[in-house]
């Protein structure tokens, strides 16, 4: 009985890189919901409002492109945050313990979307805020006039900044927050499977 336990245990390396797929992904998974909740729940408030070009740009500009495509990537880090755990525990049963090429590419493919979701969330933080210097930059030196001439629009010197604007830089930047924790999960995660134990001879140490 104690050596049929024994077979069915991992070996002590693999069972590290489970626990740490297990603990990590489940950290990973709910720090980026925590940040993605304000980029997503802002992405679906603006479907539903009236289409204004000079609110955010036209639903045809590049910011609306990387916008939705980083959108898209955080949804997808998300499941693959959560995907950790679940490889992590099939690491454990040696009758469907992926090999240690699955468990790298699945971690490759994560830590790919999430560097392209970053950069698109960039770009999208760098167009929003160019616009909003421009507008700023063309205020006549030293003016300072704040107006309200109606609710919910705030005028400065005659030039239009909404609330709307700055709800959509701060969800830019929760969007690149949450893609830098993915970003960061899978490259630990990478590092540690990569990382061979010093009495570890095995070219796959997954592998029994």
């Amino acid at each position: 009985m104690v050596n049929l336990l024994q077979s069915n245990s991992p070996p002590p390396s693999v069972g590290r890189i489970a626990k740490e797929m297990r603990v990590i992904g489940w950290a990973g998974f709910w720090l980026q919901l925590f940040f993605g909740f304000i980029p997503v729940g802002f992405a679906i408030f603006f479907l539903f409002l009236p289409r204004n070009p000079n609110k955010l740009g036209s639903s045809g500009s590049v910011a609306f492109f990387f916008g939705y495509a980083s959108l898209i990537a955080l949804i997808f880090t998300l499941y693959w945050c959560f995907r950790y755990t679940r490889i992590g525990q099939k690491l454990t049963n040696p009758e469907i313990r992926p090999s240690r090429a699955e468990v790298i590419r699945t971690l490759s493919i994560g830590l790919i979307v999430n560097l392209a979701g970053m950069i698109f969330a960039v770009i999208v933080a760098l167009y929003q805020v160019n616009g909003l210097l421009a507008k700023l930059l063309s205020l006549p030196q030293g003016s300072s006039t704040l107006l309200t001439p109606t609710q919910g629009t705030a005028v400065l010197a005659r030039v239009p900044i909404t609330p709307l604007q700055m709800m959509g830089l701060q969800a830019v930047i929760c969007a690149i927050a949450a893609q830098i924790i993915g970003l960061i999960v899978a490259l630990w995660l990478l590092h540690r499977v990569n990382q061979r134990p010093g009495t570890e001879i095995k070219e796959n140490y997954y592998d029994e």
